[in-house]
């Protein structure tokens, strides 16, 4: 085998290593005291959203669209505060990613 290719592989595995070790870093539930009383209720009006098992409040000015994909639990329009600007969007997404395991062995799949 030729050192180029030892050296990339060598490469492709040091990816794997570091990626795995970040994946497993950053899904491992972090460390915070909790909150010592809960949060207040948001000010102003505010509707209640159904998504899912939750109900969020949401800006009465936020216009609920129907989703743009499959993938999209919810969509909202969040109309532009400033003259000129665009509106923003906001897509809620649910049940996608699978584990941690799944996505490892995908990627590892892509460099295949």
């Amino acid at each position: 085998m030729s050192e180029q290719k030892l050296l990339t592989y060598g490469v492709i595995v040091l990816g794997g290593a570091a990626m795995a070790w970040m994946v497993a870093t950053l899904s491992a539930p972090a460390e915070s005291p909790a909150p010592s009383s809960p949060l207040p209720p948001p000010s102003g009006d505010v509707s209640t959203v159904q998504l899912g098992e939750l109900a969020a409040a949401v800006d009465p000015n936020w216009i609920q669209e129907t989703p743009s994909s499959s993938m999209r639990l919810a969509q909202f329009r969040l109309p532009a505060e400033a003259e000129g600007a665009e509106d923003a969007e906001l897509a809620v997404f649910s049940g996608i990613g699978g584990t941690v395991e799944d996505n490892l062995n995908r990627w590892f799949g892509q460099l295949e």
